[in-house]
């Protein structure tokens, strides 16, 4: 699971080198104005859409760019993960997907911590 945390009011998200390769993606950072909105959405992951580029296993993995619906997304996600889903604006990305590994209480958490005030 990329590492997400909160450094200098920048949501930073971390990639080790296996996750980058997977998603065809560096870390990413976003200035926590950005952040419009942080949920659990376990559907998330339903319907990415087209990915471009990225893997797909279906049910089981999911990483790299997405769009759905005219969205760009991010996604890093495995088949025991609670989805989160972080809303941006004015960035490359439309939304962040991520996979929360544990407890529903743990991806409550990281709402909880990186939700706009």
């Amino acid at each position: 699971m990329p590492k997400i945390e909160i450094v200098d009011n920048t949501l930073k998200v971390e990639l080790t080198g296996a996750e980058k390769f997977a998603a065809f993606s560096g870390n990413l950072s976003f200035p926590m104005s950005h952040v419009k909105s942080v949920a659990v959405d376990e559907a998330a992951v339903d319907h990415l859409g087209l990915r471009a580029p990225g893997v797909h296993l279906p049910g089981v993995f999911a990483a790299g760019t997405y769009y759905h619906d005219g969205d760009r997304q991010f996604v890093y996600w495995h088949e025991d993960d609670i989805a989160v889903v972080i809303n941006l604006s004015d960035e490359k990305y439309d939304r962040l997907i991520v996979g929360v590994s544990g407890t529903r209480a743990d991806a409550d958490a990281l709402v909880a911590r990186i939700s706009p005030s």
